[in-house]
């Protein structure tokens, strides 16, 4: 009772000594239900303030720590949705589509997720009210057009390119006027330029996209880049190559150690790759005949010939010779 630092606790105290010990554990417990009810409040309202996403008015979430976001650029595809840009009748784009290819858009953060970025529409995508607001802007790709027109290049290739006119309209004047004065390199450019104008291999000279249907059949390429190309560095392929002489490795002393009845272990017998060690076999196991299996060695007669697989087989070894005399 010492420890309740509360005016009527003294007085609890004195009921106790002068009157029945019932009474005055019947003010005690009302006591301690007075003094429960404010901080269980309390807590119940702080709580409450830092789940409910409508307790704040701005639209940063300040009951959750900035350190503890990630930036709206950040988040990874499904943790948010964004809006169908708007497509510009005139150049089949999408509305301010930049010479870099990136359009600005409206995204809306997925249930339950927070990010730090420029919060804008005070409704969601679907019209409904939010509060606070969850629509922040992002990018999406688009092909930057200049107003040259992808039919039209291809109708002037066709028929007057000979005299140059798909040069002149896409802007190149000097390969124009070469295939002018040369009636289209004799016809093998007129050629070659209906093949790479009817695959948009060759653009407007100022790397813009042609005027095509937004939602049309598009030309697009795939150039060869880290997303597209993936080449095993040395180092790789030497821990891929690590990895299948232990599964090879495993293999073989798991057939071993049924053949014999008893746990057994396999070393390289002389093989020249891999440059590792490996347990040794016992000494009167090395005078076997030994095949070299893609770096590893077991005594030829210890496994059954269906657990081998052709495939596997590289070399053999006789009594005394190696794998590396192959």
């Amino acid at each position: 009772f010492q420890r309740l630092h509360h005016p009527f606790a003294k007085i609890i105290l004195n009921q106790i000594r002068l009157y029945s010990p019932a009474f005055a554990c019947l003010l005690l417990f009302l006591l301690l239900q007075l003094t429960a009810i404010p901080s269980a409040s309390a807590s119940a309202s702080s709580s409450s303030s830092a789940a409910s996403p409508t307790s704040s008015a701005t639209a940063d979430w300040p009951s959750t720590s900035k350190s503890s976001r990630l930036s709206c650029d950040q988040l990874r595809p499904g943790q948010y949705l964004c809006s169908e840009p708007d497509i510009n009748p005139a150049t089949q784009q999408a509305v301010n589509c930049s010479k870099e290819g990136f359009a600005p858009v409206l995204c809306e953060l997925a249930d339950n997720l927070t990010c730090i970025g420029d919060f804008l529409c005070p409704t969601s995508l679907s019209g409904a009210s939010q509060f606070p607001n969850r629509c922040f802007q992002s990018t999406t790709a688009c092909r930057w057009t200049n107003g040259k027109q992808f039919h039209v290049a291809v109708l002037l290739s066709v028929f007057t390119g000979f005299l140059g006119l798909d040069r002149f309209y896409l802007g190149y004047p000097a390969i124009g006027l070469a295939k002018l004065f040369t009636f289209g390199g004799y016809g093998f450019l007129h050629l070659l330029d209906v093949i790479l104008i009817s695959l948009q291999i060759v653009r407007p000279a100022d790397q813009s996209h042609y005027v095509s249907p937004h939602y049309g059949p598009l030309v697009t390429r795939i150039p060869a880049s880290n997303d597209t190309l993936f080449t095993a560095t040395a180092e790789e392929e030497q821990a891929a190559s690590v990895d299948q002489r232990a599964e090879l490795r495993n293999r073989f002393l798991r057939a071993l150690e049924a053949a014999e009845g008893r746990p057994m272990t396999l070393r390289f017998h002389g093989c020249r790759r891999p440059p590792l060690q490996a347990d040794e076999f016992l000494a009167a196991d090395i005078n076997f005949t030994a095949l070299c299996v893609r770096g590893l060695a077991a005594p030829l007669g210890k496994v059954d010939k269906a657990l081998i697989r052709t495939g596997d087989l590289v070399s053999m070894a006789t009594l005394g010779d190696t794998c590396d005399k192959q």
